[in-house]
């Protein structure tokens, strides 16, 4: 599975789950810092800043910044790959950010420990 097609899965699920979502379709258009998240959700209980990747790829540099810094805020910053999807991390996670129900005892440890 590729970055795309997971990026159209976790779309797909945001709106199943009625979260809201936004993707910047070209970053090299984008102003400011690089390595923002590919992918934000805000729901009713919180916000969420994903980084999608391929399994053969990792966070770059600027992209870990990003993370540190967002999670030192007190933000949520995964990682997701194709397996978290094939695994069932990814729509909990987008299910709690909307509140439909009370997250299990620590998943949401082990959904944004990346």
């Amino acid at each position: 599975m590729t970055e795309s097609d997971l990026l159209r899965e976790v779309l797909a699920l945001a709106g199943k789950h009625g979260v809201l979502a936004f993707h910047s379709g070209d970053s090299r258009r984008d102003q400011g810092d690089n390595g923002f998240p590919d992918l934000v959700l805000c729901g009713s209980a919180g916000v969420l800043f994903a980084e999608l990747k391929d399994d053969s790829r990792s966070r770059s540099q600027a992209q870990t910044i990003w993370r540190y810094r967002l999670q030192s805020a007190g933000q949520h910053a995964p990682l997701w790959r194709p397996g978290d999807l094939a695994n069932g991390t990814i729509e909990p996670a987008i299910r709690w950010l909307h509140q439909m129900y009370k997250m299990p005892n620590g998943l949401r440890e082990t959904i944004y420990s990346r």
